[in-house]
């Protein structure tokens, strides 16, 4: 870790700096006020909004800015936070009991944006592990002290490794320290900085105190977007992360058919392939023949799934026209894809009679030439199959 800034000769004691901070957002606290954050090199206006908090697992944050609007709400264990952006609207949504602990901390720290967590001063504080103060500072005509701690690992450094996969995929720069600013009088985080390994801050959240106004709402549902649970957000986050999927059981999604009647897939019968594609997507036509042929070969013993979110028409004269033959779904408001956080295609998912994942395949190694790829994913494919059907898989 690398900081900008030289801590003082005799700083003030950190332990006692957060006491003062968790009795003014710790249990049976409350607080609210205006958010901004910011972060350098991102294009258009920094998010702007409002926040509140209750006790040390209540919180409502909403922003608007680089072209987003983020609402979050977090209720006990129970917590969604929507992103709307043009017309792909997002749902990440947190329920009681579905997550261990762990889990549910990495869910919540790499939920934020562009590399940076969105949390509640009470959140910060839990993950403020071997802190030390880095200097006091005037902000606002107020003294402040700040007080830095490596951002947490979690999961074996997922939560590192997703923060920064989060913000290189926004374009910026993740953080590997917080710093957060404590007000000296009453204990008011009013900021909380986040500082890349040269020492440079590259997000900045200002939170400004507004008197207690009425109560917030902390039981708001979620907007009916696209929902997603915490192995897609993990998956979205990471663009590898598909392995998050793997050995968990699949998620209830709903596909249609042609004719637009609704199919529960993860109430069908295993083994299950399901592939999501495109007609415009190149290694999706590479890979139909070799999905057609494992169709071919198993269409008695597992149930094959070929989804797409296109217009069905166009869809079904490229079907006729090849000759394929493989069963053809359609997720046309992308509710199955968003679920199962696919994020590129094509990607092949085999699913065993138990309902788990077995593998998740997103693309596939290409040989110098094409006869020689499509054999070696058939095979691969192939022996997948099989172990799913004597029970190896």
């Amino acid at each position: 870790m690398s900081l900008a800034l030289i801590a003082q000769d005799r700083p003030p004691d950190v332990s006692k700096i957060l006491a003062h901070a968790r009795m003014k957002a710790g249990p049976g606290a409350s607080g609210r006020g205006i958010a901004e954050l910011k972060i350098p090199g991102f294009m258009g206006s920094p998010m702007r909004g409002t926040f509140a908090y209750a006790d040390t697992d209540r919180f409502r944050m909403e922003m608007e800015g680089y072209d987003f609007k983020i609402t979050l709400v977090e209720n006990g264990r129970d917590f969604w936070q929507s992103y709307e952006k043009g017309m792909n609207p997002l749902t990440i949504r947190l329920k009681p009991g579905t997550l261990t602990d762990e889990e549910y901390f990495l869910a919540r720290w790499v939920g934020g944006f562009g590399g940076f967590p969105l949390l509640s001063p009470a959140q910060y504080l839990a993950a403020a592990s071997a802190p030390h103060v880095v200097r006091t500072e005037p902000d606002g005509g107020e003294p402040h002290d700040v007080v830095a701690f490596d951002v947490p690992t979690g999961l074996d450094g997922l939560v590192s490794k997703l923060l920064a996969t989060q913000a290189d995929l926004s374009g910026g720069t993740a953080a590997d320290t917080l710093w957060l600013s404590v007000r000296r009088k009453d204990g008011w985080i009013s900021r909380v900085r986040g500082v890349g390994p040269d020492g440079a801050v590259v997000s900045d959240l200002i939170l400004t105190e507004e008197p207690a106004g009425g109560a917030a709402d902390f039981d708001d549902a979620p907007p009916d977007h696209p929902v997603v649970g915490a192995e897609s957000l993990v998956m979205l986050l990471s663009n590898n992360g598909t392995k998050w999927l793997e050995g968990r059981q699949i998620p209830m999604i709903e596909v249609e058919t042609a004719d637009a009647a609704p199919v529960a897939v993860a109430s069908r019968r295993g083994p299950l392939v399901i592939n999501f594609w495109a007609t415009w997507c190149g290694p999706c036509l590479i890979e139909w023949p070799v999905l057609q042929k494992l169709f071919d070969k198993y269409r008695d013993s597992a149930e094959f799934f070929m989804i797409t979110n296109e217009p069905a028409p166009g869809v079904l004269e490229f079907q006729k026209t090849k000759g394929y033959t493989a069963p053809i779904y359609f997720d046309g408001m992308g509710r199955a894809g968003s679920r199962l956080a696919v994020n590129a295609i094509p990607v092949t998912l085999f699913v065993g009679r138990d309902g788990r994942v077995s593998s998740v395949h997103v693309g596939f190694p290409r040989y110098p030439t094409l006869d020689r790829t499509r054999t070696a994913l058939f095979e691969k494919y192939d022996r997948i199959l099989k172990d799913l059907l004597t029970g190896k898989g």
